[in-house]
């Protein structure tokens, strides 16, 4: 999931050099981390996912709550960004607030059913943004790259 999130966060913000380091160990903050060249300042961020699963699995789950969960469990990451991935089909809540607790809410997932396209909207301190990124599964991802 790091890997796609990263497609779709890359494709959105129009970075070409993103690098994606996925968690080593579970007492981290975070299960990957970003590293990204923007306008000459080189950024390095925690990346907590999260899935939103499908109803038959878990109807009573909603975005709001996994985002209550996110900020009760890692209190102290101000930098964090949080992509949750929605499992499901449905109108997403376009109202959704970022906690002061992390740095970036997102929602992302494939908006085609033949995983043509992923959307991603979320919720900075600079307000909403929303983007969807088109996929060619015959070419590579050459924006995004994993490091260990």
């Amino acid at each position: 999931m790091a890997t796609w999130f990263a497609y779709a966060f890359a494709g959105a913000h129009r970075i070409s050099d993103l690098r994606v380091q996925l968690g080593q160990e579970e007492r981290t903050d975070a299960d990957a981390r970003f590293r990204w060249t923007e306008n000459g300042t080189v950024y390095d961020a925690p990346v907590q996912l999260k899935e939103l699963p499908p109803e038959t699995v878990n109807a009573a789950l909603t975005i709001e709550r996994l985002v209550e969960l996110v900020c009760k469990k890692y209190p102290n990451t101000r930098d964090l960004i949080v992509a949750i991935y929605l499992n499901r089909s449905g109108p997403l809540n376009q109202k959704l607030n970022v906690p002061s607790l992390v740095s970036q809410l997102w929602c992302w997932g494939f908006s085609k059913p033949n995983s043509q396209e992923l959307f991603l909207s979320g919720t900075t301190h600079s307000g909403p943004r929303h983007f969807h990124i088109g996929v060619d599964l015959s070419k590579p991802m050459d924006q995004v790259a994993v490091w260990s």
